[in-house]
């Protein structure tokens, strides 16, 4: 099968967006233009680089947008991404897996790519300031995006895991916010932080949400890892608290190639978390189908740790 486009060539990233764009200003699919073919052994490859230009538009958009508050011009920026993510829901596109984009150390020894890379360190460890058990939610993104850069050497993924305790409010209630601080909540982040010592880190972002960022750890040992700590929150001894609380969980894992901005990231998992306290019935985990970020694509996961078998629920 030979399948073309009126592409062109994709050496100039400028040049790829600019006729991405004329792409689909002109509502021109990627199939039946005998003009310029583009055959079945290239498709991996022009996945790529949509992926690639994708992720710099991204970019580029979140840059500007975080220098404005003006809502019209919001709204404009948010509409530069609807031609991408359009071409990403192509059937030429769903079918087809990305070539692997290719990295230093593929050619290089670790020592020469370590030397290489660094300028990339991990920033200065910063803490809760109320609690001081686990770290600042400021600290999430640059150390995504450290750690993506550093898993990226080995074409490693990176799991991040957003945490909400469950029914949060019924507990300032019950118990006032003054005990639900001294008596619950530490032990709660202790235990979230003895559990992933040495295996990634772990934000507060508020009272009842937390992050999880796991260095290369793929889906299936990110849940099994995620479990292991809910059944230890469940048995954690709160001195006066009755009922321990639950965590509803959304998990979004991105590989080396993945289009996605680590702001997306940080919102996909997000998105995750809403949907395992609200389609999921709470108490549950909540991720991705392998490779794409859409609403439609969630689905809740339950993992058998000693098997190391999944079973997902209908979407």
């Amino acid at each position: 099968m030979v399948v073309g486009a009126r592409l062109g060539r994709f050496s100039d990233p400028k040049g790829f967006e600019k006729r991405l764009e004329g792409l689909m200003n002109d509502q021109v699919v990627l199939q039946g233009n005998p003009e310029a073919p583009i055959r079945d052994e290239n498709f991996p490859m022009l996945k790529l680089a949509l992926l690639q230009a994708r992720r710099m538009a991204a970019i580029n958009v979140e840059t500007q947008q975080a220098a404005t508050h003006h809502l019209e011009t919001l709204g404009e920026l948010d509409q530069v991404m609807v031609s991408y993510n359009q071409l990403m829901d192509e059937e030429w596109c769903k079918g087809v897996e990305a070539a692997a984009m290719p990295q230093l150390s593929d050619y290089l020894t670790i020592k020469v790519t370590e030397e290489m890379m660094n300028e990339h360190q991990l920033p200065a460890r910063q803490y809760d300031e109320k609690f001081g058990v686990l770290q600042a939610s400021n600290l999430f993104l640059p150390d995504l995006r450290y750690f993506r850069a550093r898993c990226a050497l080995r074409h490693a993924p990176v799991s991040t895991a957003y945490l909400d305790i469950d029914e949060f409010k019924s507990f300032n209630t019950q118990y006032r916010e003054a005990v639900v601080d001294r008596a619950l909540l530490p032990k709660f982040m202790e235990t979230i932080e003895s559990h992933i010592f040495m295996h990634g880190h772990a934000y507060r972002y508020g009272g009842d949400e937390y992050m999880l960022l796991l260095p290369n750890m793929p889906l299936g040992p990110a849940v099994d890892f995620i479990n292991r700590l809910r059944e230890k929150l469940r048995n954690v001894d709160y001195q006066g608290i009755s009922k321990n609380p639950t965590i509803s969980v959304g998990l979004c894992v991105v590989g080396v190639d993945s289009y996605l901005t680590d702001r997306e990231v940080e919102d996909r998992a997000n998105r995750a978390k809403t949907y395992a306290k609200n389609e999921g019935g709470k108490d549950c985990i909540a991720t991705y189908a392998e490779g794409r970020f859409g609403d439609n694509d969630l689905y809740k996961v339950e993992s058998a740790a000693s098997t190391g078998r999944h079973v997902e629920d209908e979407r």
